[in-house]
């Protein structure tokens, strides 16, 4: 049997669209808050 060869537009419609964009106010509060875990964790492992 012959495979048939999926449609493009098919393929682009069942796809779920990507996410919108974060405001810039969440996307700061995202880094500021991995930085201050980075931080808290780096100042809590034993030092060499």
């Amino acid at each position: 049997m012959k495979r048939k060869r999926k449609n493009p537009k098919a393929v682009a419609t069942t796809m779920p669209s990507p996410r919108p964009e974060l405001p810039m106010p969440a996307l700061v509060l995202r880094v500021v808050l991995i930085l201050a875990a980075a931080a808290l964790v780096q100042h809590f492992l034993p030092h060499p």
